[in-house]
């Protein structure tokens, strides 16, 4: 399936999250989500046999969204990564259960960035019922997955 493929969710000690920055672990992520993110794995593994998937983040701490949308601004080295602040904007990340995950894709071992491999995973991910963030008009977002924000 991948390399960190999502893991069953679980119960999990939601106090335990003050020492988390950033995790993949999808116990921290919302049930529908890992359901979903499976299902997309799946169907993009039949398409593209010699590619595959890691998750890179599901749940990440408000404090790491903060430091991340520093990240190219305020003479802060980096390209900007994200366009919500952690205090009055929260990313789908940082709700508990993790309501987001970011993927990267490998080919041949190594991450690709370029947003062409991602073009079939945020199709798929729309069939699935997920948002892609490569549709979001003002900030391209190609690794980006979510759950709308009717799913309780």
């Amino acid at each position: 399936m991948s390399l960190f493929g999502p893991s069953e969710p679980s119960d999990f000690d939601e106090s335990l999250l003050k020492d988390v920055k950033t995790s993949r672990d999808f116990k921290l992520a919302h049930p529908v989500l890992v359901k979903m993110v499976k299902e997309l794995f799946e169907a993009y593994k039949r398409g593209f046999p010699h590619r595959d998937i890691i998750v890179t983040c599901t749940y990440r701490n408000p404090l790491e969204q903060q430091r991340l949308y520093a990240q190219g601004r305020f003479g802060n080295p980096g390209p900007i990564v994200t366009h919500l602040d952690g205090r009055t904007k929260l990313s789908n990340h940082n709700k508990f259960p993790a309501r987001a995950v970011d993927l990267a894709i490998l080919e041949c071992g190594k991450c690709v960035w370029d947003e062409t491999p991602f073009w079939p995973l945020g199709a798929l991910a729309k069939q699935v019922g997920l948002i892609w963030g490569g549709d979001w008009v003002n900030f391209k977002d190609y690794p980006h997955l979510e759950i709308r924000s009717d799913v309780k």
